[in-house]
């Protein structure tokens, strides 16, 4: 494990540059967060075991997340499972007059979205998103909290759950509802097993919704009848990125748009 830590440690050296090196290195030893470059700015991640991994890994997967999002002026886009705010971040920098909404329960996590966010103008949410609104329990991995969700068992089939805390959860309707918010052009949701329970607090939302680009894997035990369920919404689709057990998937109502990744030629449809 050290020395795939140590190469992941090399490899960020050579990604992300000297500084962000350094920081990962000081982050580690006095257990602050580390400060990276992504796109034209820099931003705050946690520092946890599983730092470098994701940092390796995981920002290129945001890249091609918000590539994929279609070209649409002033997009409204919802961020369910937002970490440390970073597909918030791109999102904005690739659409400064979007108004986005980035939804973190975890509080380590949600300060850091704050802080990443702040220039940004985006709007974070410091709840759960789920089925209704009310409250749960969001199930910590304090090595990786990428994967922390409020479904016990996803948490620990990847890694160990070491620590629990109590959250507010709202339904995406509700909140849509509250908000006023009549139409959503991009909806991500990435929640460690939980996209079914998200999406069944949702049947309003998606009916608003034009791209949709979420987490399908088999943590979610019902990840096949939710594919099923979204491909009704959403005829055209196609994988982004893999993930582990899993795949980012990219769902459009429509093949309207020039982006690349909305063409049916790239997409499959499956009406």
């Amino acid at each position: 494990m050290k020395i795939m830590n140590f190469i992941y440690l090399l490899r960020v050296w050579r990604n992300l540059g000297l500084s962000a090196f350094l920081s990962v290195i000081y982050g580690a030893v006095r257990n602050m967060p580390v400060c990276i470059p992504l796109g034209d700015r820099k931003y705050l991640v946690n520092s946890e075991q599983a730092t470098t991994y994701h940092l390796v890994n995981s920002l290129s997967k945001l890249t091609k997340l918000v590539q994929a999002i279609p070209s649409v002026e002033s997009p409204v886009i919802l961020d369910v499972g937002a970490n440390c705010g970073l597909f918030s971040a791109l999102a904005a920098q690739r659409f400064p007059s979007a108004r986005i909404y980035a939804f973190e329960p975890a509080p380590d996590l949600s300060i850091l979205a704050k802080e990443n966010l702040k220039d940004h103008g985006c709007t974070v949410v410091q709840k759960a998103v789920a089925d209704k609104t009310g409250k749960s329990t969001l199930f910590i991995n304090k090595k990786s909290q990428q994967t922390n969700s409020i479904i016990r068992d996803a948490v620990a089939a990847v890694g160990e759950v070491s620590g629990e805390h109590e959250v507010e959860t709202i339904s995406l309707d509700d909140f849509v509802r509250i908000e006023g918010i009549d139409k959503i052009d991009v909806l991500k949701i990435d929640v460690q097993g939980a996209e079914s329970a998200v999406l069944a607090g949702a049947v309003e939302t998606l009916k608003k919704t034009h791209a949709l680009i979420v987490e399908i894997t088999f943590l979610d035990p019902g990840a096949q009848e939710l594919m099923q369920l979204l491909t009704r919404y959403f005829p055209i689709w196609r994988p982004i990125a893999p993930v582990l057990f899993g795949a980012d998937i990219l769902l459009l109502r429509d093949n309207e748009g020039e982006n690349a990744y909305t063409q049916k030629h790239n997409c499959q449809n499956i009406r």
